[in-house]
């Protein structure tokens, strides 16, 4: 497997191979543990990652500017573009009764994909290991200040709709899964629109993020 088609950046080479491959297994698989668990850790580890890194490199901002840098790094649709990005798409594993296009399609099942494999990362090397590999994979984007310039989903809808003396969105919510690894999704609906914008997540937060991402996809005017 290709784990880096990024210039530069050098593939880890893991110990336990079994692991490796826990990874990129999502929880249709018949057999096998699925990724659910790493991605939790991963989710952790990334986010303690990128908030290091943050508070070192941005030294004069307060916690609320750092919490919104952060959320643009590690958002879904980056997430999931890091796993398209660094050819892992064809080596994930479905159950064989799921429509692996459709299903693939998805940014959070990609996104998933992605934090599984810090978790895996930081199981077989430390943190160090993480921390060094995340450095390597986001120091391009930090050297071009797009967490600086990035709002996230959430705020530039409500910026955009206050502006245009809309009302506020509301967020309509549900959860499932196991409390270790619980899965929301959230529908976005805003007054004058008709439809819903669905997004999900492993939080209650991302998925709003995703749906509003949703919204600003079929609206880039806004």
């Amino acid at each position: 497997m290709s784990h880096f088609s990024e210039e530069g950046i050098v593939a880890y080479p893991f110990h336990d191979l079994v692991l490796q491959a826990q990874a990129f297994r999502h929880s249709s698989c018949e057999t096998g543990e699925s990724n659910e668990r790493l991605e939790f850790l991963g989710d952790a580890i990334l986010g303690a990652v990128m908030a290091e890194l943050l508070y070192h490199r941005y030294p004069d901002q307060p916690e609320g500017v750092l919490s919104r840098l952060r959320a643009a790094l590690v958002n879904t649709d980056r997430l999931a573009s890091w796993t398209d990005t660094l050819g892992w798409v064809p080596h994930i594993q479905v159950g064989h009764y799921e429509n692996r296009a459709l299903l693939l399609s998805r940014p959070s099942v990609l996104a998933d994909v992605f934090e599984a494999y810090v978790g895996a990362l930081y199981l077989d090397g430390g943190y160090e290991v993480c921390r060094t590999w995340l450095t390597a994979l986001y120091e391009p984007l930090l050297q071009a200040g797009v967490a600086l310039s990035a709002k996230d989903a959430k705020t530039r809808l409500q910026e955009w709709l206050q502006k245009e003396k809309r009302p506020l969105p509301v967020y309509v919510i549900a959860s499932a899964g196991p409390s270790h690894a619980p899965h929301f999704v959230a529908e976005c609906q805003i007054d004058g629109f008709s439809g819903m914008w669905r997004g999900e997540g492993r939080s209650r937060r991302r998925a709003e993020q995703a749906a509003a991402e949703a919204f600003l996809k079929e609206h880039p005017d806004v």
